[in-house]
């Protein structure tokens, strides 16, 4: 669910640059065909979006039981938890 939620932000707000970089290429600059200008731009955000995403989830895979344990690290200092508990005898 987390991944899914990740993604989703990740592609609302690639997007929202997309179409503002594209917007201020378009003032600064005169195009003839300004709709080829913001799909080119749309496009490269896309793919650089899905490349990220890519790489991401290969590390992910690979690399799952280090990034767990790292999150747990950082939570417990967080906590301030960093001793283990007593075991009882």
């Amino acid at each position: 669910i987390c991944n899914d939620v990740v993604g989703d932000i990740c592609g609302v707000i690639s997007g929202s640059a997309s179409a503002t970089i594209a917007a201020q290429v378009l003032q600064n600059f005169e195009f003839s065909w300004p709709r080829l200008a913001s799909l080119l731009m749309s496009a490269l955000v896309s793919s650089i979006t899905v490349g990220g995403k890519a790489i991401g989830k290969t590390f992910a895979v690979n690399s799952s039981t280090a990034i767990v344990h790292f999150a747990g690290k950082v939570i417990a200092v967080m906590h301030g938890s960093r001793k283990s508990p007593k075991s009882k005898k």
